[in-house]
């Protein structure tokens, strides 16, 4: 298994070209490299809808994308593992996401996704909360380790830096 450093090595080369993508591309390119490099079957990113307490989905991955999509479902900041990583702007990796009482199962059983694990970390800039990187299920059954919360952290930073600068 590869540690932590050598994986943020190798990111560090790719989210450069976050720089050349427009906003929601950027977005895009941020939850593929922390699908792929977490090996997680299902993301997405939400973000802060302007004014309001809530998070929208922006960029969905996984089985049941397009059933997400369409439900255009949104979570108040507070509710739900998403909802409290954006309102308390912390990581969190849960293994047993049902046994969790911050889980927030209506989204889940809208779509028919069994969600096991998660892993989410804050898109924050300067104190700023603007939505939450989100990956789901990692493939193979195994928990969400220290590594793949180091990369799903700095990636979240990274959209971060990218949202700032797509306005």
């Amino acid at each position: 298994k590869r540690l932590a450093e050598e994986v943020l090595a190798e990111l560090f080369a790719e989210v450069a070209e976050l720089a050349l993508l427009d906003r929601r591309a950027g977005l895009e390119r941020a939850l593929d490299l922390a699908l792929e490099r977490v090996d997680a079957e299902a993301g997405s990113i939400l973000l802060v809808a302007a004014g309001h307490r809530v998070l929208e989905f922006a960029v969905v991955r996984g089985p049941r994308a397009e059933e997400l999509t369409a439900l255009r479902a949104t979570v108040p900041v507070g509710v739900g593992i998403a909802g409290f990583c954006a309102q308390e702007d912390v990581c969190l990796a849960v293994s047993e996401a049902e046994r969790d009482p911050r889980f927030f199962r209506a989204i889940s059983r809208a779509i028919g996704y069994e969600t096991r694990s998660l892993l989410c970390a804050p898109i924050a800039r300067r104190g700023a909360v603007l939505g939450v990187l989100e990956v789901l299920n990692k493939r193979g059954g195994a928990p969400f380790d220290a590594r793949d919360l180091a990369v799903v952290s700095y990636l979240a930073h990274q959209a971060a830096e990218h949202l700032a600068r797509t306005g």
